[in-house]
């Protein structure tokens, strides 16, 4: 079970990652010019090809999870929702500075944590800890509120608004540090 939820989660990232691309392509021909892992960027992918494969991506995750049990599908559901909710309109998480640090700390650490939590209360062993959950959401926090310090030039050139944008410096890295 720990294989099919390590390759849930994995799709789920893909999944996100293709909707993320397909939405901010031209901004990420500013900040990731010259990374060969972004098909958009490279002319190796189509637009197509991408929501094919988050299409695809976002089955074999539910899939995958089904082989765990409920409780997985569900917490895989809920990862691909929350992650394209990040990128896509009406809401798009990835333009509100305030809400993208803590949103992505919850989307990155609550889908793996209720994950493997599915996989522990299928063995008996199934209280939540709360502690542990919150430790690893307040350093997911303090790392991915510094994700926009490469991307500040292609995040202004599309008035993108980031924390480090609207906040500058100090702020952003006095966020991290508390969280930390």
């Amino acid at each position: 079970k720990s294989l099919y939820a390590a390759l849930a989660l994995c799709l789920v990232y893909a999944c996100a990652t293709c909707v993320n691309d397909l939405v901010d392509w031209e901004i990420d021909k500013i900040n990731l010019k010259g990374h060969k892992d972004r098909p958009l960027i490279t002319g190796e992918g189509t637009r197509k090809d991408l929501i094919i494969l988050a299409i695809a991506s976002a089955v074999a995750a539910l899939a995958f999870a089904a082989l765990i049990g409920v409780l997985a599908i569900i917490a895989i559901m809920m990862g691909l929702i929350l992650n394209t909710i990040y990128s896509v309109r009406p809401l798009q998480i990835s333009r509100r500075a305030e809400l993208t640090p803590p949103y992505l700390a919850l989307c990155y650490v609550l889908i793996p944590y209720v994950t493997g939590y599915a996989i522990a209360a299928g063995f008996g062993s199934g209280q939540f800890n709360w502690l542990y959950f919150s430790s690893f959401y307040f350093l997911f926090l303090a790392r991915i509120s510094l994700k926009d310090f490469r991307d500040r030039k292609g995040d202004a050139l599309a008035k993108k608004p980031t924390l480090i944008l609207k906040y500058g410096k100090a702020t952003v890295c006095l966020i991290s540090a508390t969280s930390l």
